[in-house]
């Protein structure tokens, strides 16, 4: 099936480069490998370094607040506009394809941006191909990446103040990450847009699961009935019933610092099962 893709382009502050070079080449590399280009996004003059618009992960990334401080004078470069756009729409693509990984992201090992775009991309089941390299493992990545921090003694500081600080928030109930997942897309700083249809089928499942079903004839029946996954770009799977039947979002909870359950605030408000419904399930599985 021939794979729909999205481009993206970068280049640097001061770089004095524009990014149709890039555009082209990976225009020429997509007709080569069969890609149908559903869409291009380029950041023109913006750092690597930097997360896209919006995005709240930022405030707790002491590594990157550092940078932004010493290294970035402009404040409208703060944030790339277009790699925000490209995410919006992430889920309609099936592979992102740059010139290089760099062109994505510059972030350093100590810096927490890798690791939420891998798990932006994961989320997507979204595959990242480049044009210098090939197909690219993000996974792999940030494995050499954490590798190189035990050699790096100000990198693991850094790591620790930003961990310090996601604890404490997630502690007061409150969202260290940027819920992407079915039933709830991030709506801003600690915020979520539910998706009444989406969050309808969660209910239908914990009815189902909780009533005798099992994972697989669930799954099935979603598909008969021709539901939606989070992606659109697959069918359900008893792995994927069991990944809604153990998030605890749905019931109004996440896990704190130390991992038990507290209330979420901002998912508390359209809860669609009940706590108990929720460690019902939990025994079951």
């Amino acid at each position: 099936m021939e794979k729909k893709a999205f481009i993206y382009a970068r280049t640097s502050p001061g770089a004095g480069t524009e990014v149709g070079e890039q555009l082209e080449a990976c225009r020429e590399y997509c007709k080569r490998k069969g890609y149908k280009i559903i869409g291009e996004y380029q950041d023109n003059g913006y750092s690597g370094r930097t997360y896209p618009v919006g995005c709240d992960y930022a405030a707790y990334d002491q590594t990157f607040q550092d940078y932004a401080m010493s290294m970035i004078k402009n404040k409208s470069q703060l944030a790339r506009p277009g790699l925000a756009d490209l995410l919006a729409t992430l889920k309609t693509a099936d592979v992102i394809v740059a010139s290089d990984w760099h062109r994505i992201s510059r972030a350093p090992a100590e810096s927490m941006l890798n690791r939420w775009l891998y798990h932006q991309f994961n989320d997507a089941d979204v595959e990242i191909d480049t044009v210098s390299d090939g197909m690219f493992s993000l996974r792999d990545y940030l494995i050499d990446q954490t590798s190189s921090l035990l050699k790096n003694s100000q990198g693991n500081l850094n790591i620790k103040k930003s961990q310090a600080a996601t604890r404490e928030i997630r502690d007061r109930g409150l969202l260290s990450y940027s819920p992407n997942f079915y039933g709830f897309r991030s709506a801003g700083r600690s915020r979520v847009t539910p998706v009444a249809d989406e969050l309808a089928t969660v209910r239908e499942i914990f009815d189902a699961y909780l009533s005798g079903e099992t994972l697989a004839g669930i799954a099935r029946d979603l598909n008969s009935r021709g539901v939606a996954t989070f992606t659109g770009k697959s069918q359900w799977t008893g792995a994927k019933i069991r990944k809604i039947l153990t998030r605890p979002q749905y019931a109004g909870l996440h896990p704190d610092s130390s991992q038990q359950l507290i209330a979420a605030k901002p998912f508390e408000p359209h809860s669609v099962v009940s706590a108990e419904e929720f460690h019902q399930a939990q025994r079951k599985l």
